[in-house]
C-alpha cells in the first residue's frame, strides 16, 4: 500500500455533526479539573459532553440553590462548540439521614419520606429553569439497574420505582422546556428483564431516548452482540419512538488490582486506543445514535465514592492523564474518530467479508484468526465506506500486520485505505484485481481499518 497522506482532523466548532461525545461526569465530586480540559476537548471534535449535576453541590442550605460551579461548565463547553448534556441525579444530605457517603452518590429521593422528594422536585424545577436555553437533554439517573446498591440506594433495585423517577422528573422539565429531550439509562444491555419492567411503567410520550453503558474487556463481546438488538427491541416492540445512545463507556489506560476488566499490574495507552476505536463502530453498527466515551481525563482530584464503595485511585479512564492533563494516546483515536465519524454516518446492510494471509510466513497466532475477522460498512453522506479488522484481545497483542484478501459489494473508482490509528492513507489501486470489487494484500490489524473511495474524506499531505 503506498502512502499519499494522512487524515484531516477538526476542532469541535468546525464540525457540524459527529456520532461523537465525551464524559464529563464526576464534577459534582470535583474529581477532575475542567479548567484543564476545554483547550484539549476544543481540538477533538467531540459534539457532545455529558455532565453530571450533582444536587448536593447545587444545593447546600435548604431551598438555596447555586449553579455558579455547572454554569462554568456548560458555559465554557458551549463556547467551544461542545453541546452539554444532563446526567440528572444523586441526594443531598440535607434531605438524608442513612446515607453511605457525604455526596449522597446512588441515595434515591424516592426513598427518604415526603419532604426530601418534594426538595427533589424543587430542584428539578430550579435545574430546568436555571438552564432553559443552553441545555434541552436530560437523561434521568445513572445506573439504575445495577445490583449491589452502586448507584440505587438504600432500597433494591426496582424497575418501576425507577420509572416513578423517570416520569416525575422529565414531567417536571417539560413544564420548564417543552421541547426537552428526556432520556432513561440502562447500564447492562443483558439486563433485559429489568428493562422491559421500566419500558412497561413508562407511558410513550415520557422518553426521547434511551442510552446504555457497556464495559468489557472486548469491544465484540458475544454476550452485548447478541443481546443488543433484543434490548432495542423491547422499546421497538412496545411502541417507543426512541433513540439509543451509547451514554457511557471506556477502557482504561491504567489499572489497580484486582480490577473486573484488564490484569495485575496493567497498563498500556495503546490498548485504550484500539479499544475506544473498535467499540465506536460496534456501537454504530448496531444502530446507535451517539457514542459518549469515559471520560474526558483520569479521575485523580480525589477519593472516588458510590453508594457501595470508596476507592482511593480509579483506573485511568481519560483520554487526558490525570493530574497533569496532557493527551494520551486515545486523545488522538478520539480525535480520528471524531473526524471519521462526522457527517450524517450510518450503518448498512452491505455485505462484504475476506480472508486474512500470513504476510510473513511464520503462522502466528494472526494467521489462524481468519474466521474471527470483523467486517462492517458503513455510509457517510451517501457513500460507502468499509471497516476491516482483527478482534483480538487488545490486552495480549500488540497488531501485528497480516493481509487481507476482500470482495466489496460497491465499486470504488480511487480506492484508499485509512489506518484509524496512525491516521495515515494508503492509495490501494494496485491491489485490485481483475475483478474490480476484489482486493488482495491489504493490511489488517487489531483496529479498524477503512477502506472506501478518497473522496469520502478530506486528507492532507
Amino acid at each position: 500500500m503506498k502512502k499519499i497522506g494522512r487524515l484531516k482532523t477538526y476542532t469541535s466548532k468546525e464540525v457540524e455533526k459527529t456520532f461523537m461525545g465525551i464524559g464529563f461526569e464526576t464534577l459534582d465530586r470535583e474529581l477532575f479539573r475542567p479548567e484543564m480540559c476545554y483547550g484539549h476537548l476544543a481540538k477533538t471534535g467531540a459534539k457532545f459532553a455529558r455532565c453530571q449535576t450533582g444536587w448536593f453541590r447545587c444545593e447546600k442550605e435548604k431551598g438555596v440553590y447555586d449553579f455558579a460551579w455547572l454554569d462554568e461548565v456548560v458555559d465554557n463547553l458551549l463556547a467551544i462548540g461542545v453541546k452539554p448534556w444532563f446526567n440528572v441525579g444523586y441526594g443531598n444530605p440535607l434531605y438524608m439521614n442513612d446515607i453511605s457517603n457525604e455526596y449522597a452518590v446512588g441515595c434515591v429521593p424516592l426513598y427518604y419520606g415526603d419532604e426530601c422528594l418534594q426538595a427533589w422536585k424543587s430542584y428539578v424545577l430550579a435545574l430546568a429553569m436555571h438552564f432553559k436555553g443552553r441545555v434541552d437533554e436530560y437523561e434521568i439517573w445513572n445506573e439504575p439497574d445495577l445490583d449491589g446498591h452502586w448507584f440505587w440506594y438504600p432500597a433494591e433495585r426496582s424497575a418501576k420505582d425507577y420509572a416513578t423517577l423517570v416520569r416525575l422528573s422529565g414531567n417536571i422539565i417539560r413544564e420548564i422546556i417543552p421541547e426537552a429531550k428526556i432520556g432513561m439509562n440502562i447500564a447492562h444491555v443483558s439486563n433485559l428483564e429489568y428493562t422491559a419492567e421500566v419500558a412497561d411503567h413508562l407511558s410513550h410520550g415520557d422518553i426521547d431516548f434511551v442510552t446504555y453503558h457497556y464495559y468489557n474487556r472486548l469491544p465484540e463481546a458475544p454476550h452485548f452482540e447478541r443481546d443488543f438488538p433484543k434490548f432495542k427491541n423491547i422499546f421497538i416492540s412496545r411502541g417507543f419512538d426512541v433513540e439509543f445512545w451509547q451514554g457511557e463507556t471506556g477502557f482504561p489506560s491504567w489499572s489497580y488490582s484486582p480490577h473486573y476488566i484488564v490484569y495485575e499490574g496493567f497498563e498500556s495507552e495503546r490498548a485504550q486506543a484500539v479499544w475506544h476505536l473498535r467499540h465506536a463502530f460496534v456501537d454504530l453498527s448496531h444502530g446507535a445514535k451517539r457514542y459518549s466515551l469515559f471520560q474526558i481525563a483520569d479521575m485523580w482530584e480525589k477519593t472516588y465514592k458510590t453508594a457501595a464503595s470508596t476507592i482511593e485511585k480509579p483506573v485511568a479512564h481519560g483520554i487526558l492523564n490525570g493530574k497533569v492533563y496532557t493527551p494520551k494516546q486515545s486523545y488522538t483515536a478520539f480525535t480520528r474518530l471524531s473526524a471519521l465519524l462526522s457527517g450524517d454516518v450510518k450503518p448498512t446492510e452491505r455485505k462484504f467479508g475476506g480472508s486474512v494471509i500470513d504476510l510473513h510466513g511464520d503462522k502466528n497466532l494472526w494467521a489462524y484468526q481468519q474466521m474471527c475477522a470483523k467486517f462492517l460498512s458503513f455510509e457517510r453522506n451517501g457513500k460507502p465506506f468499509y471497516v476491516f479488522y482483527i478482534p483480538a484481545n487488545v490486552l495480549n497483542d500488540e497488531g501485528e500486520e497480516q493481509g487481507l484478501s476482500t470482495w466489496l459489494p460497491t465499486l470504488i473508482e480511487n480506492p484508499v485505505v485509512i489506518d484509524t490509528y496512525t491516521g495515515e492513507v494508503f492509495d490501494v489501486s494496485e491491489n485490485k484485481q481483475k475483478d474490480p470489487h476484489s482486493y488482495k494484500n491489504l493490511v489488517i490489524r487489531d483496529y479498524p481499518m477503512i477502506i472506501c473511495d478518497k473522496s469520502i474524506f478530506e486528507i492532507i499531505e
